[in-house]
């Protein structure tokens, strides 16, 4: 700090009193990431000096250099790393911990790195991030790192500090790959190419965003990056901008892959070479101007981006000499700014042109085969062009032979839809068909009226030769004879959409999982999807369903029928919602579907207020491009499209939400084998070698999966001894191997809900599998699920847990498991004992209700156990017969945990209520220290009980400076038992 501020306007060759140093780390404590993220950028911080040798600044405000991200490994950029740094926790008792590794950039603690050695899992070191966010130790100091690394010799994640208020989310934590994104995992390549200078300098400079949306620090990741700093170097490396015809290239990541993102930071990029006069983003449509002018606005920390409100003011703000400015139009305006034709701007245009341009364009497939963007090069033959797409056109759909390839030049970077999925950036796909009409009857009417025939009787030999062969074809073959009217018009129309809706409607609860996530129903015209509307809104299962479509009309009886749907859309919607919508006003009306359907504000929390939700959405091509949301898990295709179109529209649905979510559900009801083949062909052309990979299991499939599974399980335990699945195994190794095995099954599991998987059906015939039987019932699924809960988080106090347990498997509720048989024969149990039933009697129905205590908890099997002794002894005299077994096990738990808490607290010199008061919250090993109240108890210690308590324990003796970290172990296995004190018998 002193030497990057030792100029006679800054330090004045003074350094830093402890209280100008203290002003620093005032400012800075308490700020989250995305806060000090936003002040690195500035670049700046102040103080009022108080070191009274520098006479000329004393008591005057001085503003301090801190980081500049083009300062790379140049001007005042300095380069440390900081082993075993001390941190210090919250608690002064609990003492200081070291971490592993930090990198430090003019003396910032900028990164912060964990390490584990194998076999320990990388999750590991991310945990451990995590146990030292939760002690306070990324505070006053140490509030500036930005990027955690966690590394083990074989694998390495990276993630940005999301602060101590929120939640690690394992979502983001990213693999860095090569520019083939290929994942570095070596820990000797990872430190060349990652950790080292420039690359950690780029990463903290370009590669974070303080992101406004939603005030979290975010990380690029590698595949952004690397577009990113392409397309930059293809600026920075030209010379001669007179050069006409200069293409730039293009990027093409997959929809749901982060565009937007990776497109601002690349504007960023080229804005501080100083090589460019002008950067313009140009937008296909105007109504995704918004969007992304809100999302710019909130990337951007000091970054000035212009809007244009209309083409006189775009005209202006590339005409001024503002160098560098960010410009976000359509490409509408821009057009208007050509001089193919004659235009009263030719002379203001002309000196835009001679200005270094460079247009990023977005959706780069959906913009570019029209006119406007022709014109637009043509007028400024010296700009450099650079696209964004998930979906390049390519030969295979060149429309009129134009590809992408020819409009912008080469391909800069690539990330396709199978490294998407392969990163778990986006879904695959799990697409099925709807068959609305009887096959084999379709294929004779078809046949016939190819032969323009009525019936199968009365055709001759010839004749029904010919029919058996056109009847025979693929079902592809056999759609291509059939026209859209067979499924819009008529009663064949009405049939298809009446089996589309009995679809969507049937399979609803368990697909939407109750209504947490949303439909699109994608028709093929306007008139179709006001019929498919006025079937869909009047449903028994109190759905909410719209439509959205251009609202234009030019008065032709179609427009008129239009005109009144659209009315009775906007009438039926203000009457749910309590809106005054009106057709003047469509747009209003379109935005809050949206931000209904993407839960955004006012509607974030939607999904605790399901009756506000907009449940199904009709549409003919709206939000099938562009339109950005986790919670569309389902897309009903009934229209045909192909390549860029298909791949599109599916896109919509495979942004990640959860372990609900496992994958994208398309159904094609229109032409069902005809989509099949196109989906195919567009995968082919977009997922490439390999493309099948993007599909998920069937249902047979993961039923297959969880039977092989469950088998092992059961040679699992009975290699343990240990009948109906009673409790964990005792080896670690096995419990590992059971932990792996489970979260197989539970895949499979949640993957097979939206298949239409129940526990109440246990064969299945499937597709491809053929019949299939389920090994394992519900009771034993949740048997299981309660023995995963189980296992513990460490090995032993302060020990790395070696365990791949999820999160979401231990906070899913096991209580629903059904316990009516045990507690109806522990009710026979207390009306025998009333009514003097023989003590043989008695044993017999207590040995039958203790063969079902493996549904409970592992300590309440103990309890009821112990319950169960007390009463065949007659312990329990005065039992009462209105309370259930799960009463009677709380009451014993409640005096029991009473008891051990007095017995714990007074071996260790613990407050008892404080100590009380933290079992009631059952807390989690990572939820144990929040809330301060672990360290308030750690505060309590009597070291020299706890001393002596120990060196009993462990028969040894115990040296002082190690007594309260051994005494924090004890405590932790305390409370994460749930008050066991077996340890110290």
């Amino acid at each position: 700090m002193f030497s990057n501020n030792n100029t006679t306007d800054k330090l004045n060759g003074c350094p830093l009193t402890k209280t100008e140093m203290g002003q620093i780390i005032s400012q800075i404590n308490g700020e989250t990431p995305f806060a000090i993220n936003r002040r690195l950028n500035g670049r700046y911080i102040s103080i009022i000096r108080d070191n009274s040798k520098d006479t000329q600044h004393v008591g005057k405000r001085v503003d301090l250099f801190l980081f500049d991200k083009d300062e790379i490994a140049a001007g005042r950029s300095v380069y440390q790393i900081a082993r075993q740094p001390k941190l210090p926790i919250s608690s002064e008792i609990l003492g200081n911990r070291r971490g592993d590794l930090m990198l430090l950039i003019n003396g910032m603690p900028l990164y912060h790195i964990e390490l584990k050695n194998n076999p320990v899992p990388v999750e590991q070191a991310c945990n451990q991030i995590s146990k030292y966010m939760q002690h306070g130790v990324f505070t006053g100091f140490f509030s500036l790192v930005q990027v955690f690394v966690a590394m083990t010799p074989t694998e390495t994640l990276y993630f940005a500090n999301p602060g101590r208020e929120r939640a690690f989310n394992s979502d983001y934590y990213f693999h860095w790959g090569d520019f083939n994104n290929k994942h570095i995992v070596d820990w000797e390549e990872v430190a060349e190419k990652f950790l080292s200078i420039p690359m950690a300098h780029r990463l903290i400079g370009y590669g974070t965003i303080a992101d406004g949306t939603d005030n979290i620090l975010k990380v690029m990741r590698s595949y952004q990056y690397h577009a990113a700093y392409k397309i930059y170097s293809q600026v920075v490396k030209r010379v001669d901008w007179d050069d006409d015809g200069q293409k730039g290239g293009y990027v093409y990541h997959i929809t749901g892959s982060g565009k937007t993102m990776t497109s601002f930071k690349c504007a960023q990029l080229i804005k501080s070479s100083g090589k460019v006069d002008k950067i313009v983003f140009l937008m296909d449509r105007d109504e995704l101007w918004k969007q992304t002018y809100d999302n710019y606005r909130n990337f951007s920390d000091c970054d000035d981006i212009e809007d244009t409100a209309n083409t006189n003011s775009l005209l202006s703000k590339l005409e001024n000499d503002t160098p560098n400015l960010l410009i976000l139009t359509s490409i509408q305006k821009m057009s208007n700014l050509t001089t193919v034709n004659p235009t009263p701007n030719a002379a203001r245009i002309a000196k835009v042109q001679k200005k270094k341009l460079v247009f990023i364009v977005d959706e780069a497939h959906r913009s570019t085969f029209g006119t406007m963007l022709r014109d637009i090069k043509l007028t400024y033959p010296r700009a450099m062009f650079f696209g964004f797409t998930g979906t390049p056109i390519m030969k295979e759909n060149a429309v009129d032979g134009i590809t992408t390839d020819g409009l912008f030049g080469t391909c800069l970077h690539k990330y396709t839809i199978l490294e998407g999925i392969r990163d778990k950036n986006v879904l695959g796909f799990k697409p099925s068909k709807v068959v609305t009409f009887d096959e084999e009857d379709f294929r004779e009417k078809v046949a016939l009226m190819k032969l323009g025939k009525d019936s199968v009787e009365g055709l001759t030999d010839e004749e029904f030769k010919k029919y058996h062969a056109l009847a025979s074809r693929d079902m592809d073959k056999v759609e291509a004879d059939v026209s859209n009217s067979l499924y819009a018009d008529g009663d064949t129309g009405k049939e298809h959409r009446k089996n589309v809706v009995q679809d969507i409607l049937n399979k609803w609860e368990r697909i939407s999982f109750r209504g947490k996530f949303h439909y699109i129903l994608a028709t093929s015209s306007i008139r179709e999807a006001i019929k498919y509307y006025r079937l869909l809104k009047d449903n028994d299962k109190d759905l909410f369903v719209t439509a959205v479509f251009d609202p234009h009309t030019d008065n032709t009886s179609d427009d008129i029928f239009k005109d009144k749907a659209v009315e009775e859309i906007l009438i039926d919607y203000n009457n749910h919602f309590n809106f005054k919508f009106r057709v003047g006003a469509y747009r209003r009306f379109k935005d809050d579907v949206c931000s209904r359907l993407a839960h955004k504000e006012p509607y974030k929390d939607i999904d605790t207020r399901r009756e506000e939700a907009v449940n199904i959405v009709i549409v003919v091509n709206q939000l099938l491009t562009g339109f950005d949301s986790k919670w569309i898990n389902t897309l009903y295709l009934d229209k045909v499209i192909d390549y860029e179109q298909y791949i599109q529209a599916v896109s919509r649905t495979n942004r990640l939400n959860g372990y609900e979510k496992q994958y994208e559900i398309i159904k094609y009801c229109r032409k069902p084998y005809t989509m099949e083949k196109n989906a195919e062909e567009a995968l082919r052309l977009y997922a490439e070698a390999g493309y099948q990979d993007v599909y998920v299991p069937s249902l047979g499939q993961n039923i297959i999966g969880m039977n092989n599974d469950y088998q092992s399980i059961i040679k699992l335990f009975e290699k343990n001894g240990i009948e109906n699945f009673s409790r964990l195994p005792d080896n670690q190794g096995d419990i590992k191997l059971f932990a792996d095995l489970f979260n197989n099954i539970s895949n499979n599991y949640y993957r097979s809900i939206p298949q239409l998987f129940t526990w109440t059906k246990r064969t299945y015939i499937t597709e491809d599998a053929g019949e299939v039987t389920v090994d394992l019932d519900e009771r034993t699924y949740e048997i299981l699920h309660q023995r995963y809960s189980e296992i513990p988080r460490t090995v032993q106090p302060g020990g790395d847990m070696i365990y791949d347990i999820k999160a979401f498997l231990t906070e899913v509720s096991s209580n629903e498991i059904n316990r009516a048989f045990m507690e109806s024969q522990f009710a026979e149990v207390l009306k025998d004992l009333s009514n003097g039933a023989k003590p043989e009697e008695i044993k017999a129905l207590l040995d039958d209700l203790k063969s079902s205590f493996a549904e409970l908890p592992a300590e309440d099997q103990i309890t009821a156990e112990a319950i169960l002794e007390d009463i065949y002894s007659g312990a329990l005299k005065d039992f009462d017969e209105g309370k259930t077994l799960a009463e009677y096990i709380e009451i014993y738990k409640r005096d029991t945990l009473k008891a051990n808490i007095k017995v714990f607290s007074e071996a260790f010199g613990f407050d008892k209520d404080k100590l009380a008061r933290i079992m009631v919250f059952h807390l989690k090993e990572e939820k144990l220290y929040e809330g301060g109240l672990f360290d308030q108890i750690m505060e309590t210690l009597d070291r020299a009980k706890a001393k002596e308590t120990m060196e009993k324990l462990e028969d040894c003796t115990i040296r002082p400076h190690r007594v309260v970290q051994k005494a924090e172990g004890y405590l932790k296995k305390f409370i994460l038992s749930g008050g066991d004190v077996s340890f110290m018998d």
